[in-house]
């Protein structure tokens, strides 16, 4: 079993001519995009791929702009290709390279002339520069710079060469960028395409959807992807022609082209994708769903500009940790504005227990007490009470409750997606592992000795520690010195117990359990003391 390049040296013999193009042919120069011919090569040249290949071989070598670099696994696909007959004399032109990073912007083209009635339009995906993936994340929310530019790119060159049919396509981002510019172009020029191949490429968003017309092209459209697919599922439109292909490589690292498996001369296809890529993708497009297009653009914006201001130009870059340190990265996230850092922190909830948890906390209870002052001032006061009430064991009981509220919702979670998959138990076997994983923690917390003490110590002394750090971030902020004075004496008393609850014996779980209490009451009582003062200046007023 090979791949797309013993493909080329074992089909390499047989020109187009002979054999028509496919859809691995589709693959490889899907493939060629990602080579750096910038400083070689100019929009104007109309070059074979083999004289191409000898012009970078005596300037300045090969390049690849993907986010691996593997120079050496392109250097030979790249000499087996162009020393091929079938693909040799296939003449690239109209080559196109941009970086903006001020418009967010990598985008790159070339045309593969097949012979001199039918060409190939391919885009790049995206390659190892921040900018390229910053506009990736982009498309999450919004149109890009490089799918207008895609659109006229496609445009201008179906008039360029009016004698000529089309083939579309790219892979990953570059299979986007094709589906976007064909579903643009006229019903007059959309004729001359045979087809649009997608090759692992995600779909578009809603934003970007609502404004095209994707039924136009679903009849001449072909979408391929691995057996682990993530980048493909997001955002995905259902075609008449999915296929799912094989590959060599682990988990989202098929997401790379070389990698997927031919068998004699066809795709080596299988019927569904891996049990565990479902997951991720059911995951992320329940977590997108409850993320608004402005949080989108927040997220993305707070991420990559942490990245730039440590210094990150390209991805290979986040594996120089002394020069780039990721304690520098997670420093500027960590002072994201809230919406930024709830809506981070709900990905991992999301993947545990779908949207239940996040009905939940979205529901008129939860959002009363997280947008009313007063409401939030009585819910600390009745939370310290039962501190006070039950100080024995509360802790403990409510950990254990809490643990056993997500048993159950882990798992009708996981009987619920069964049902809706026909009780299919390999597609959901992630969840059904999750489940039975949450099931033996359990056991093992309830049965065994101390277990349900340490981790609510854990817990706990997290959480203490956690509100010590939110207090001290919130002095800086404050207008009032009272206020200052507050957080501050609340940031020390969280910080003491958060370190005590972390290595005491649960002989003195009774004396911390009380102290909590005070602390909440005191804190809820004095935030109405505040409010109600608050009240009286602006009625004065």
């Amino acid at each position: 079993m090979d791949n797309i390049e013993g493909y080329v040296k074992w089909r390499g013999d047989i020109r187009f001519n002979e054999r028509k193009f496919n859809e691995i042919d589709n693959l490889v120069f899907s493939a060629l995009t990602y080579l750096d011919m910038k400083g070689t090569l100019n929009s104007r040249d109309y070059i074979p791929l083999k004289d191409l290949y000898s012009r970078l071989m005596s300037n300045n070598g090969i390049n690849v702009k993907t986010a691996d670099n593997d120079v050496d696994h392109y250097k030979e696909f790249l000499r087996s290709t162009a020393q091929s007959d079938r693909f040799g004399n296939v003449v690239i032109s109209d080559y196109v390279d941009m970086i903006d990073e001020k418009k967010n912007l990598q985008f790159s083209a070339m045309v593969f002339h097949i012979n001199k009635k039918v060409s190939y339009i391919a885009f790049r995906g995206t390659d190892e520069t921040l900018v390229g993936w910053r506009e990736d994340f982009i498309m999450a929310f919004s149109k890009t710079a490089s799918h207008d530019l895609a659109f006229k790119y496609t445009d201008a060159i179906i008039q360029k060469y009016p004698d000529n049919l089309f083939y579309i396509g790219g892979h990953s981002k570059g299979g986007n960028l094709a589906l976007y510019a064909a579903a643009r172009l006229s019903e007059e020029k959309l004729e001359r395409v045979r087809h649009i191949y997608i090759n692992d490429g995600p779909g578009l968003s809603e934003d970007v959807f609502k404004n095209v017309n994707i039924d136009r092209i679903k009849d001449k459209t072909t979408k391929i992807i691995p057996e682990f697919c993530v980048i493909g599922k997001l955002f995905d439109t259902q075609f008449y022609n999915s296929t799912i292909v094989k590959s060599s490589a682990v988990g989202i690292l098929q997401h790379d082209i070389i990698t997927w498996k031919i068998c004699d001369g066809e795709l080596s296809l299988c019927h569904e994708n891996a049990p565990e890529s479902i997951w991720i993708n059911q995951t992320l497009e329940q977590w997108l769903g409850g993320i608004s297009i402005e949080e989108r653009k927040k997220i993305v914006d707070r991420i990559f500009d942490s990245l730039k201001n440590s210094g990150v130009v390209t991805l290979n870059d986040l594996s120089n940790r002394d020069k780039f340190g990721f304690d520098k990265i997670l420093h500027t996230l960590s002072g994201s504005d809230k919406t930024v850092k709830r809506k981070l922190g709900s990905l991992p909830v999301v993947a545990l227990f779908d949207r239940t948890l996040h009905t939940i906390r979205n529901g008129k209870i939860v959002q009363t007490i997280k947008t009313s002052p007063t409401a939030k001032a009585v819910a600390l006061i009745v939370f310290g009470l039962l501190f006070l009430i039950l100080p024995e064991n509360f802790i403990q009981v409510s950990v254990a409750i809490v643990l056993f509220a997500l048993l159950v919702f882990q798992i009708f979670s996981t009987v619920r997606h069964l049902a809706e998959s026909n009780w299919n138990f390999k597609q959901n076997q992630t969840r059904v592992y999750a489940a039975i994983s949450f099931i033996v923690i359990y056991a093992i917390i309830i049965v065994k000795q101390n277990a349900l003490f340490i981790l609510s110590s854990a817990v706990f002394g997290i959480g203490f520690l956690s509100t010590a750090y939110n207090y001290l971030e919130r002095v800086k902020k404050s207008k009032t010195k009272s206020d200052q004075i507050w957080l501050a004496i609340k940031a020390g008393i969280f910080t003491v117990m958060g370190l005590c609850v972390l290595i005491v014996p649960s002989s003195t779980i009774k004396f911390y359990s009380i102290s909590v209490g005070i602390i909440f009451v005191a804190d809820g009582i004095y935030r109405l003391i505040t409010r109600a003062l608050a009240a009286r200046q602006e009625q004065a007023q």
